[in-house]
């Protein structure tokens, strides 16, 4: 790849902001001091805040990309976005057209370690406040997990043969409607129709959490030792061609 087809993370924002239903769009190039706490800012009309928390480099701009991240350290470091109802999607909102109606987490992400258990998305507290999470294992395959009714997962749905199991960028989507679970990884698909749950349990006592999985209020463990780049959720299920088009239009960013 020539260096003028490098393109930097700036010239594709709005192709994120314009995703239907979108909830929360962390791009890790904006931050602010508020109450003496970094913070991270939702791009979408929400606008709330994220809080990073732990000893990592929270924005950097690398030598081998064009995108600013944020590089988490795999012991300590992880964004609490919060706990609202924006971020757990039911999968039954009639104000959402019923050919989308749903959910979709994605983010680009580079492991800076051989696979292990660690977390990308989640919203979970145990024992009784389970709603998702998306996750990567020791060989590689990522899995994205639902409850209903916040005790254990209904359903899980997994990669198979390690799609990720180099240090390289990545760019990781996982979706459900009521009617299939699917996940996209640099281009290949996953999916499955068997057994979807109907909705997703709500809770506000669980907080969605990037880059770790969140044990108990004050617990976390499966810290991603790696990059997160334009993190987003949305409360539709987006059309298969619109994830494609994320991935073909972003990838220049991280020069493949």
């Amino acid at each position: 790849m020539s260096s003028q087809d490098f393109m930097p993370s700036a010239a594709y924002l709005d192709v994120y902001r314009s995703l239907p239903a979108l909830r929360l769009f962390v791009s890790y190039g904006q931050n602010r001091w508020q109450s003496s706490v970094n913070t991270l800012p939702n791009m979408t009309l929400n606008f709330d805040f994220s809080t990073p928390t732990g000893s990592g480099v929270w924005t950097s701009l690398g030598t081998d990309e064009d995108n600013v991240y944020i590089n988490l350290n795999g012991t300590t470091d992880y964004v609490n976005v919060g706990p609202s109802r924006n971020y757990n999607p039911n999968l039954i909102d009639t104000w959402i057209d019923p050919n989308i109606r749903g959910m979709t987490l994605g983010t680009w992400f580079k492991p800076d370690s051989a696979p292990r258990n660690e977390h990308l998305f989640g919203r979970r507290v145990t024992p009784s406040w389970l709603c998702y999470e998306f996750r990567r294992d020791t060989a590689g395959n990522l899995t994205l997990a639902i409850s209903t009714n916040g005790t254990s997962f209904h359903k899980l749905h997994a990669t198979t043969g390690g799609p990720t199991t180099d240090t390289k960028w990545y760019f990781v989507v996982a979706q459900i409607s009521q009617a299939e679970m699917r996940i996209f990884v640099n281009g290949e698909w996953w999916s499955t129709t068997s057994g979807i749950p109907s909705t997703i349990f709500q809770t506000t006592g669980a907080s969605l959490i990037l880059g770790a999985r969140q044990l108990a209020i004050s617990s976390y463990t499966s810290f991603l030792d790696g990059r997160m780049a334009n993190s987003f959720l949305t409360a539709s299920y987006l059309p298969k061609n619109m994830v494609e088009t994320l991935w073909h239009v972003t990838r220049k960013g991280f020069r493949i």
